[in-house]
């Protein structure tokens, strides 16, 4: 009797899977570069990149009343860079601002 009672204590108490909607603002600069963002724990922004050359990328996170999460990254030429956050607490929403400059020239 005791195990059934056990076990749906034990289900109940794990975690439920993340669901919340997620908003990407990105700002290529004419830049051959897709951003791509996955709901979860953690969440992944994901910087697809067509460039040819390194591109210096910024995902900004913000879910509503925390201050905004910044991470900067070098998209490297022709593959995809991933950059995980991890949430403080469960957002309604969350908005991906993302910013890509093109390679400076030396």
């Amino acid at each position: 009797m005791r195990i059934p009672f056990l076990a749906a204590a034990c289900l109940a108490a794990l975690p439920a899977v993340a669901t919340y909607p997620v908003e990407i603002d990105a700002k290529t600069n004419g830049l051959a570069i897709e951003v791509k963002a996955s709901a979860g724990t953690p969440l992944v922004v994901t910087f697809v990149s067509k460039e040819k050359a390194n591109v210096t990328c910024k995902a900004s996170l913000a879910t509503g009343l925390d201050t905004p999460i910044t991470k900067t990254v070098t998209a490297k030429a022709g593959k995809n860079t991933a950059v995980p956050f991890t949430l403080r607490s469960a957002p309604n929403r969350v908005r991906v601002i993302a910013v890509c400059n093109p390679p400076a020239v030396k």
